[in-house]
């Protein structure tokens, strides 16, 4: 979904007579953070394959630890407003796993459909670590409620929390697209109309 933000986001910039060249200006502080983040996140993915047990403490301690960092990381870099948008997306969907004890809800017949049958199965029998069905969740609405097929593109299921952070990433990179004030080297400065008030 992030992938589908980005290059939704570039293609309304250009749209609006935006430039892909403005974008080189994005410096964001603390940008290790999201590195971090990135790094724990792949050793949930090995722990999701079976390497490690699921009751073991490290996978809940790997991924509180990621979401903090990425929280963290936008918190520092809240310069623009859209950021918020991105922040709450991510709290979003933190609450909805944290309240399943670190699985996330979805959707048994959107899998179905996306997945195969196999997949399904493991699903609905709990043999996938990162995921639970939606019909034995908490907070079930804020989980992988949403299925959408489009052509040339692989389906998605997402959140709304998912909804919320595609959409600050899409107005993010189009503003920074669209602005011509944007100067300096390694360095980004928003037009005024970009601040809160």
């Amino acid at each position: 979904m992030i992938i589908e933000a980005v290059l939704l986001g570039i293609i309304i910039g250009l749209v609006r007579g935006g430039k892909i060249s403005r974008l080189k200006y994005i410096n964001l502080k603390g940008s290790f953070l999201f590195l971090l983040a990135i790094i724990l996140h792949i050793g949930i993915i090995i722990m999701n394959l079976g390497v490690f047990e699921y009751n073991t403490n490290y996978y809940t301690i790997m991924l509180t630890s990621s979401y903090i960092l990425i929280l963290v990381g936008l918190i520092i870099n809240i310069h623009s407003r859209y950021f918020i948008l991105i922040i709450s997306g991510l709290a979003i969907n933190f609450v909805c796993f944290a309240a399943n004890n670190f699985r996330f809800p979805i959707n048994s017949n959107a899998v179905k459909l996306t997945y195969g049958n196999e997949f399904y199965q493991h699903l609905i029998n709990n043999e996938i670590k990162f995921f639970i069905p939606l019909e034995e969740a908490k907070l079930s609405f804020l989980g992988n409620t949403i299925y959408i097929n489009m052509p040339f593109v692989n389906d998605l299921i997402i959140s709304i929390g998912d909804i919320v952070i595609a959409l600050g990433i899409i107005l993010f990179i189009q503003s920074v697209m669209s602005d011509r004030f944007i100067k300096g080297k390694g360095k980004l400065k928003f037009a005024k109309g970009m601040f809160k008030n």
